[in-house]
C-alpha cells in the first residue's frame, strides 16, 4: 500500500512539475495582449482608410485644378463663343480628364484593399497565436488548480498520511541538488516513505 502511495505521489509530481511556474494572472495578461492586438489592428485599419480618403480628396482637388486650368486657357477673359465642334472637343477633353481621375482613384482603391488584406492576414496570424498561447496558459493553470485539489483530496482521503506537498518538496530538493549532493535514490524513497507514514 505504501508503494501505491509512492507511485501516486510521483505521478502527481510529474503531472504538476511543469505547471508550478505559470501564475494564474498570465491568462488574464495574455487575454489583455489579445485585446491590445485587436485595438492595434483597428487603429491601423482606421489610419489606412483615413490616409486613402485624403489621397482621394487630393485627386479630386487635382482634377478640379486641371479643369480650371483647361477652361481658363480656353476662355481667359471668362467668356467665349464656341462652335458645336469646339464644344464637342471640350466635352471629350473633360471626359478624358474625368476618366483619368476615375482610373487613378480605382488604382488607389486597389492598393488600399491590398494593404487591408495584408493587415488582416497579419492580424489573424497574431490573433491566432495569442489565442493559442492563452489557451495553453489556461490549460496549465487549470491543470495546476486540478492538481492542487487532487493533492488535497488525497491528503483528506488518507487522513493526512500522504501529504503530497511535502513529498514534492523532497523530490524537488533531490532533483535540484542532483549528482552526489542529492544522495542516493534509495534515500529519497526512504524520505518519501517516512512522509507517507
Amino acid at each position: 500500500m505504501k508503494n501505491l502511495y509512492l507511485v501516486i505521489a510521483i505521478v502527481f509530481m510529474v503531472g504538476t512539475g511543469g505547471c508550478a511556474s505559470v501564475p494564474p494572472e498570465s491568462v488574464t495578461l495574455s487575454s489583455e495582449v489579445g485585446a491590445g492586438i485587436k485595438k492595434q489592428h483597428q487603429a491601423q485599419v482606421s489610419f489606412l482608410n483615413l490616409y486613402f480618403e485624403a489621397k482621394r480628396k487630393d485627386l479630386d482637388t487635382a482634377f478640379q485644378r486641371a479643369l480650371n486650368t483647361y477652361f481658363s486657357t480656353i476662355a481667359p477673359s471668362g467668356s467665349v463663343t464656341l462652335t458645336k465642334a469646339q464644344l464637342d472637343e471640350i466635352a471629350k477633353d473633360v471626359l478624358d480628364l474625368s476618366e483619368k481621375n476615375a482610373k487613378a482613384k480605382e488604382s488607389l482603391e486597389k492598393v488600399r484593399v491590398d494593404l487591408l488584406v495584408k493587415l488582416d492576414e497579419n492580424y489573424q496570424t497574431l490573433n491566432q497565436a495569442n489565442s493559442t498561447v492563452t489557451g495553453l496558459l489556461q490549460s496549465v493553470v487549470s491543470a495546476k488548480e486540478a492538481a492542487s485539489k487532487s493533492m488535497q483530496l488525497i491528503s483528506t482521503a488518507t487522513d493526512g498520511r500522504i501529504q503530497l506537498d511535502k513529498v514534492f518538496a523532497e523530490i524537488d530538493s533531490f532533483v535540484v541538488k542532483g549528482g552526489s549532493e542529492a544522495g542516493k535514490a534509495i534515500d529519497l524513497i526512504e524520505k518519501v516513505r517516512n512522509i507517507a507514514k
